[in-house]
């Protein structure tokens, strides 16, 4: 999959999944602020790295010849 062009379906799955987070941030039972939002959305990015780091690690120590 080329990760440097995103087509117009995936777009939309990417938008409906950020519609979601800013939905369940800002009309949840909680009133965050805007401060406890950034903190979310820096728990989100690190999870994303986290799991970026993994994931970039693995295909490093797959052999060659798979």
């Amino acid at each position: 999959m080329d990760r440097t062009v995103i087509g117009p379906y995936r777009m939309q799955l990417l938008m409906e999944v950020a519609a979601k987070a800013v939905k369940i941030m800002t009309t949840g039972a909680w009133h965050l602020s805007f401060d406890e939002m950034d903190i979310i959305l820096d728990y989100i990015r690190c999870g994303i790295d986290a799991y970026k780091r993994k994931y970039e690690e693995e295909r490093e120590n797959v052999p060659e010849n798979q």
